[in-house]
């Protein structure tokens, strides 16, 4: 019986009563007596999909990791973004943290950087400001997911007196207003320095009396709009470069001695008071005065004050601010506090909720990561070098300096691990402090660490074992320990040469040059795969060169365009990481042989991702700079997503749930439209306007030129200075814009002249005409400066008028390297941008602005699905949903979609009128136009139920004894992966006993068998997380509730324990002191990783022990989150197929429910708990289904 078909969660009907499912399952096997054929299989494909992430997030709720913003509710409830934690966090009105959201799954309910925060207590809504995926995410009070804003920066944002929400939003460059139902209902302003423009918007309020105070903090000013007609009207500027707006003060704790410290009115963080008073933090201005408020609280133990927020209608004033319990003793640890005050000047004190100490020493910003032979992982933070085991558990901190009192210092800035748990591989600096003139060299070399005391307390340092001389840090592009062949191996992108130091030779250097110039290649990575070979990257020429380990050139690979870290494979394979964050498997013939999406979740961006690692069994770790983690992707069989070219998969699946019913009772089917479309670079005139006086910016745009896609995009190329020097007009020839790099002069003169520059771009613009495609400036080094505000910019002409009739002309204007007053002439703040660096880690974010992708909204633009009913099953119309045509004459139901999603789901609810083993439909097809204008068509599978007829009475109240013999077990059908259905030949009868002569349900319960269960609890990381927000953590509800069930087992019974993360392990063998199990399962730990199979296969291993007249049955309790689906079902088939019965219970709200329903063979043995109590009713209720003797 298969009555969950792959790809569909199946709709749950009414559960059936426990010993009516016995009954069921008895007549059913009696009437039908029929063996399923397992359908042909698909052609097998490979996907990637995530499987693990570490570290987890230990941050206690608490904790503050670094705030963002702070809103309050109107009875109390405290709001607090937190964007290194990447998630808000809620305090009850008595300071107790009791719920966190936002930081949960991989949807759009997930934020990657919350900043600013709203509350709107009328419409019951949390406004949350994502920075990284430049949304404005809404919630409900209680931290429930409602909707988002996409393609907005929100810097600052207030419900205002009209119940809007008012938004300052630097991607626009205007105040927008929206209701609180989402719709856009007002918008003004535009960039630039002039009265009435905004050169980077930070806040906005708005008064009462209709004032609307915008923070301009580019300007460093405040501007005030009045409403007029459609419009608003400047009514004046608070310049907050005058004088009274700062004033000396009384410095802080900590800061330097004798140094002046001043407080400085700014214009974030603004708050109407009322019609006359704003706040300005940290200032309170009227017309007449400005008034500072204090920064310290006597007798309060609280100094400092940031993030204020101001609730003047219900009275509430907040604060955020340091607590010092002693502010005497210097050495005496502070915490940040929440403060509540009585006034709006913030001068009273009402409440102070101090929180935890910030944790100081958490794994952050990783940049690089290895992984050994041995499955030792190094990554690089911003603490230094930490080895991981491969599932992420932390081994120890490995420092990156020598003893403090050597005479030779060393302090690496590239550093890896060897594979001992004491080998370290560096690159840094070497000072001979003992030199009459000490002088900072580079080096490189293998150290040992060492553990010493160093006052008072142990210190761990490093020990050279030896050292070399090693090229200046702007030469070296890339750094790496290839432990396959004990090489140290070092790109020099100025030399175009490869150094390679045998770890074992004590410094020796070996040269292998690399071929090219630095004006006509990019050496931007190096690495190594387990077969030996050595791979070098050139981003300039898009090739992989495929080197011995003696430096021999074997061959070059094609990369993707915009590939910008490798990594070496298992079987001779690479892996490309790309600016959009996707991983792309390459063969030595330059096949593409996977490519899948690297980012962690939905709105992740891929400017985050900063290196990938992969190990021999070939698990890809992805590191996540601004979420602290790292990802690990592993291959599996499967349907891999579309993600390049103009190209869309649609598949069709079908379910019916229940698989079993009486005659006449309902069964729901559900068709549901999967699949994705790739993506492309949306088509460019790309101009490089390059400021040729300044070498900084020729590198920065020949790192650009590197990364891009010269099938899809026109480059031009110019330069500038006092004039302008047009090199390139328009090319998709690579080697003419870096020849023209390379000879690009414009002259001389005293100053630049942008106002030329993006003159000369517009020309060129212009006539072009009416192309298809983006046009974008890219405007490199610039040194723009505002005459009328600075006095040395004599010469300097306005550009802001020329760069303000390209925006209106739908040129974009990219501004990079630029200094002075240059991010005006940008199109958006989001528009300027710096490359800094030579392993193009800055220039992956610069090239996103550049280039745009374009995939479709939408899987299907149209489509018609037509499904026949059989003769043998009744359908109810009005459960059609949506709704379709329904034709009795044909028996068809037909649906027309228009710009249907993946994931579209037609539901409809039959019934039997006869018994068997009945097909659910006739034929179901879909014609469709997917969302790049292809047009195809694919085919339902069939999915089968099995219909058994009320029982008839016996005659004679007597049941007559007969022999029972043993029951013949059913097959279990294979699932299909095909959207096709294929032929299923004729079942053959075979006999069966019904042990049972039913009278009535309670005729066997006198005999009912023993029984031996597992209890295979989830204790992964992911189990720490709250069941539903405000509740407990599921580890604890499965914890308790499992326990509970234990004490339930009667005198016969038995019980184990299996708890699995990463790995499985037996808590319990089959007992039956329960009262033992219900002690192991209260006392289990928490892990890391989450292998449902190895605990399922654990459990089948237990139960292959059990008593031959006993009834083997498990329980899978699991939140089934970042799980292998195929490695799963696989062993939750082999045990059902061993005779164990499996029930699942999916813990949690964001739990697959198709995955378990699968995994227990049947979805009435599948459970959903979403909260505790949820857990605790399905256990109190749960009857292991027996087999009467």
């Amino acid at each position: 019986m298969n009555p969950s078909l792959p790809g569909g969660s199946p709709m749950r009907s009414a559960p059936v009563p426990t010993r009516r499912r016995a009954l069921l399952g008895a007549l059913v096997a009696a009437a039908v007596g029929l063996v399923g054929v397992a359908p042909a299989q698909a052609q097998r494909e490979t996907q990637y999909v995530l499987v693990d992430q570490w570290p987890p997030s230990e941050t206690p709720l608490n904790q503050m990791g670094s705030p963002g913003g702070l809103a309050v509710r109107a009875d109390g409830t405290v709001y607090l973004a937190d964007f290194l934690a990447n998630r808000v966090a809620m305090m009850a009105p008595d300071g107790n943290w009791n719920q966190v959201f936002g930081n949960q799954g991989v949807g759009p309910d997930r934020v990657n950087n919350p900043n600013d925060i709203e509350v709107d207590n009328a419409a019951g809504q949390v406004y949350v400001a994502d920075y990284d995926s430049y949304r404005l995410v809404v919630y409900d009070l209680e931290g429930n997911f409602i909707r988002y804003v996409s393609d907005i920066f929100v810097s600052g944002m207030e419900r205002g007196p009209d119940g809007n929400l008012w938004l300052a939003d630097r991607l626009s460059n205007k105040v927008r207003v929206f209701d609180p139902a989402g719709a856009e209902v007002f918008s003004f302003g535009r960039r630039g320095s002039a009265q009435g423009s905004f050169r980077q918007l930070t806040d906005v309020a708005v008064a009462e009396g209709g004032d609307i105070f915008v923070g301009d903090r580019g300007g460093s000013r405040i501007q005030v709009f009045r409403r007029e007609g459609d419009g608003v009207r400047l009514v004046r500027t608070i310049n907050l470069r005058d004088a009274r707006y700062r004033k000396a003060g009384a410095p802080p704790p900590g800061w330097p001695r004798g140094a002046p410290y001043f407080q400085q009115c700014s214009a974030w963080d603004l708050v109407s008071i009322d019609d006359e008073t704003l706040f300005a933090f940290p200032c309170m201005i009227t017309d007449d005065t400005v008034e500072f408020l204090n920064s310290s609280q006597p007798g309060s133990k609280i100094f400092g004050f940031f993030f204020p927020y101001v609730n003047a209608e219900a009275g509430l004033y907040y604060a955020m601010a340091i607590y010092d319990e002693d502010d005497q003793n210097p050495r005496n640890p502070i915490a940040p506090a929440i403060v509540r005050y009585r006034d709006r000047q913030f001068r009273q004190v009402e409440q102070v909720f101090p929180m935890a100490s910030i944790n100081e020493t958490p794994f952050r910003a990783p940049t690089d990561i290895e992984v050994r032979p041995s499955g030792a992982v190094y990554v690089q933070d911003f603490q230094g070098v930490s080895l991981f085991s491969s599932e992420g558990v932390k081994q120890r901190l490995l420092p990156v300096e020598t003893f403090p009192t050597e005479p030779i210092s060393i302090t690496l800035q590239m550093a890896t691990g060897d594979g001992t748990p004491d080998g370290v591989i560096g690159y840094g600096s070497c000072l001979n402090a003992g030199s009459p003139r000490p002088l900072s060299t580079p080096c490189l070399g293998q150290f040992v660490v060492r553990t010493r005391n160093h006052r008072g307390e142990p210190l761990d340092y490093l020990e050279p074992v030896w050292t070399s001389s090693a090229p200046p840090p702007e030469e070296i592009t890339a750094f790496t320990f290839d432990a396959y062949n004990d090489l140290l191996l070092l790109v020099n992108n100025e030399e175009q040469e490869l150094l390679a130091y045998p770890r074992l030779s004590r410094g020796r250097k070996l040269t292998w040059p690399l071929g090219g110039s630095d004006r006509t290649a990019i050496f931007a990575g190096v690495t190594a795969g387990p077969d030996g070979q050595i791979y070098v990257l050139d981003v300039l020429r898009d090739e992989i060169q495929v080197r011995t380990a003696t430096g021999n050139l074997v061959r070059t690979i094609k990369s993707p365009t915009d590939t910008w870290r490798i990594a070496g494979g298992p079987d001779g394979t690479v892996f490309a990481l790309t600016a959009f964050g996707e991983v792309v498997r390459l063969d030595q013939t330059s096949a593409e042989l996977v490519r899948f999406d690297g980012k962690p979740n939905e709105h992740s961006q891929a400017r985050n991702l900063s290196d990938i690692a992969v190990d021999t069994g070939g698990r890809v770790f992805v590191a996540n700079r601004l979420m602290s983690e790292i990802n690990v992707y592993a291959p599996r069989d499967g349907r891999p997503d579309v993600l390049k070219g103009q190209v869309c998969r649609v598949y069709g699946d079908k379910t019916a749930s229940p698989g079993q019913v009486m005659l006449g009772d309902p069964v729901d089917l559900t068709l549901t439209l999967s699949g994705s479309c790739g993506a492309i670079e949306e088509p460019a005139h790309i101009l490089l306007v390059v400021n040729t006086k300044r070498t900084d910016a020729l590198d920065a745009a020949r790192r650009i030129v590197a990364l891009a896609d010269f099938s899809r995009h026109n480059l031009g190329l110019l330069g500038y200075y006092v004039s302008t020097a047009f090199k390139v007009r328009w090319t998709q020839d690579a080697a003419k814009i870096v020849t023209g790099l390379e000879q690009l002069n414009a002259g001389g003169g005293s100053e630049s002249s942008e106002a030329n520059a993006l003159s000369e771009a517009q020309k060129q613009f212009r006539l072009l005409g009416n192309v298809p495609g983006r046009k974008v400036v890219v405007l490199v080094g610039p040194e723009y400066c505002v005459k009328t505000e600075r006095p040395d910019c004599t010469e300097q002409q306005d550009a802001e008028g020329v760069a303000q009739e390209l925006a209106a002309e739908g040129v974009t204007v990219v501004v990079v390297n630029g200094s002075g007053d240059s991010s005006l002439l940008a199109s958006s703040d989001l528009d300027v941008l710096s490359i800094w660096d030579n392993d193009l880690t800055s220039t992956v974010p610069v090239y996103q602005r550049v280039a745009r992708r374009l995939r479709p909204r939408m899987l299907v633009k149209a489509a018609t699905v037509a499904d026949v009913i059989p003769p043998e099953l009744d359908l109810d119309p009005a459960t059609i949903q949506p709704a379709g045509a329904w034709d009795p004459a044909t028996r068809t139901i037909t649906w027309q979609l228009a710009d249907a999603p993946a994931g579209t789901r037609l539901t409809y609810t039959l019934r039997p009128n006869v018994a068997g083993r009945l097909a659910t439909n006739v034929r179901a097809d879909a014609a469709f136009t997917d969302g790049w204008d292809g047009t195809g068509s694919v085919t339902f599978p069939v999915p089968e139920i099995d219909v058994a007829a009320p029982p008839t009475p016996t005659p004679s109240p007597t049941p007559v004894p007969t022999q029972t013999p043993q029951p013949t077990p059913t097959a279990t059908p294979a699932p299909t992966e095909t959207p096709v259905p294929t032929a299923t030949s004729t079942p053959v009868p075979r006999d069966l006993f019904l042990p049972i002569a039913y009278r009535h349900h309670s005729d066997c319960v006198a005999a009912v068998r023993p029984v031996d269960v597992v209890v295979v609890v989830d204790v992964s990381s992911s189990m720490n997380a709250p069941t539903a927000p405000g509740g407990i953590r599921k580890i604890d509800a499965a914890r308790a509730a499992a326990a509970a069930f234990a004490g339930t087992l009667g005198p016969r019974d038995r019980v184990a324990v299996v708890a699995f993360d990463a790995a499985a392990r037996v808590a319990l063998p089959l007992t039956d002191d329960h009262a033992a199990a219900a002690q192991v399962l209260a006392g289990l730990p928490s892990g890391n990783g989450s292998r449902v199979e190895t605990g399922i296969a654990a459990a089948a291993e237990v139960l292959s022990g059990r008593r031959r007249d006993a009834t083997a049955a498990m329980i899978v309790l699991t939140d089934a989150e970042r799980v292998d689906p195929a490695a799963v079902l696989a062993a939750a088939e082999a045990a059902r197929g061993a005779g164990v019965v499996v029930y699942a219970i999916g813990l949690g709200t964001l739990v697959d429910d198709g995955l378990l329903a699968r995994v227990a063979g049947d979805p009435a043995r599948y459970f959903k708990a979403p909260g505790a109590e949820d857990l605790a009713r399905i256990y109190a209720g749960l009857e292991i289904e027996t087999t009467c003797p």
